[in-house]
């Protein structure tokens, strides 16, 4: 990822939140995520490539996403 990427009005965050919006993965760029376990309003996602995971809130409108590791990795 360039600098140009990331500005003050849009942030890592944001570049990774409009990807998962866009189901791709914002590491990969991969399109599609497998699920995983599910409480309250998250639910966790992994890439269905790389495996990369994330936890996000609010299906299909992603308003919250956190990075929790890769699938199968301790």
């Amino acid at each position: 990822m360039s600098d140009a990427d990331v500005t003050p009005d849009f942030t890592e965050d944001d570049r990774v939140i409009d990807a998962l919006r866009r189901d791709t993965c914002p590491d990969c760029g991969n399109l599609g995520f497998d699920g995983g376990p599910r409480g309250g309003s998250g639910q966790n996602i992994f890439c269905s490539d790389c495996g990369s995971g994330f936890n996000v809130a609010t299906p299909r409108y992603i308003i919250f996403a956190q990075r929790i590791g890769k699938r199968g990795s301790s």
